[in-house]
């Protein structure tokens, strides 16, 4: 399966069934944790740890398992999320730099 920039893999597996990924290239992650590459054997992951997986930069990604369904969407929340949470490491970074007695820092 190819991710594009910004896409998002949705996987819908039975609950008896685990789900087996394997990263071929590219970068992805399943809420946050970066799947590695290329592992040799690929992920297992129980039915109820995964629903998507997400790519920022674009990524080829292989499903293993049976699955009920599998679709690609490219507009996703992660988008914001990634964005909310690069504001606060810069403002974190930000009031790091600032004396600790400069009060517009926390502003």
């Amino acid at each position: 399966v190819k991710l594009e920039k910004e896409s998002e893999l949705r996987i819908e597996i039975g609950n008896d069934a685990p789900l087996r990924l394997r990263l071929l290239n590219g970068n992805a992650d399943i809420f946050g944790t970066e799947l590695s590459l290329p592992p040799k054997f690929g992920s297992i992951f129980h039915p109820t740890q995964i629903r998507f997986v997400f790519s920022c930069y674009g990524a080829m990604v292989e499903i293993e398992s049976t699955t009920e369904t599998d679709y690609i969407v490219d507009e996703t929340p992660i988008v914001s999320y990634v964005n909310v949470h690069a504001i606060l490491e810069a403002r974190r970074t930000c009031a790091k730099a600032s004396p600790s007695s400069d009060s517009e820092s926390f502003q």
